[in-house]
C-alpha cells in the first residue's frame, strides 16, 4: 500500500518526535544536530517545529498511522529551506523521500515569495545527494568541516533550486 504524505499536525508530536530521534541515531552523519542535544528538548521545542504556517512546514508520510518518512521546509525571506529529510531504514528504497521533495518543491513554486529553495547536504549522505540531484539541485559551494559531530567532521554541500 503506498504511503499518505501530509503536512504533520499538533496531534503528530509524539510520533515526529520519535522518529527525528531515530533519525539522529541511525544517520548521525546526515545531520547538523545530534541525538544528546535534541533529546534534551521539550516536547514545546518539538511542537514548535511542527507547528505549520504560510512560512514553514513538516511533511509526514504515513504508513496507516505509522510515521515512516519526514522532511521539513522554512523560509527566510525569499529563500526555502528543507531540513531534516529522513526515511526509516525499512522503507528506503520506496521513494518516498522523492516524493516529498516534488510535494515541497510544488508548494515552494505556488508560493510567489519564494525565488529558490536551499538544502544542505552532508559529505557522507551520498545516497540523499543523488536524490537532491534527481529533484533539480544543483551545488552551489562546499563548506570543509562545517558540521563536527564529537571526534569526526564532514563537508557540507550546499545546495539550490531556482523556482
Amino acid at each position: 500500500m503506498p504511503v499518505k504524505i501530509r503536512k504533520l499536525l499538533a496531534s503528530d508530536l509524539l510520533s515526529f518526535k520519535q522518529l527525528r530521534l531515530e533519525a539522529l541515531q541511525t544517520n548521525p552523519e546526515s545531520f547538523g544536530s545530534h541525538y544528546a542535544r535534541e533529546l534534551a528538548f521539550s516536547e514545546q521545542d518539538f511542537a514548535v517545529r511542527i507547528a505549520a504556517n504560510d512560512q514553514k512546514f513538516v511533511l509526514g508520510a504515513f504508513d496507516d498511522a505509522q510515521l515512516v518518512a519526514i522532511a521539513g521546509f522554512y523560509m527566510v525571506e525569499d529563500i526555502g529551506n528543507i531540513w531534516g529529510v529522513f526515511t526509516t531504514p525499512e522503507y528506503r528504497g520506496q521513494r518516498i523521500s522523492k516524493q516529498m521533495m516534488v510535494k515541497i518543491i510544488d508548494q515552494a513554486k505556488a508560493n510567489p515569495k519564494v525565488s529558490k529553495i536551499q538544502l544542505g547536504v552532508t559529505s557522507k549522505s551520498a545516497a540523499a545527494l543523488g536524490l537532491y540531484k534527481a529533484v533539480g539541485f544543483m551545488t552551489y559551494n562546499i563548506e570543509a568541516d562545517a558540521i563536527v559531530h564529537g571526534e569526526f567532521s564532514m563537508c557540507e554541500i550546499l545546495m539550490e533550486l531556482i523556482v
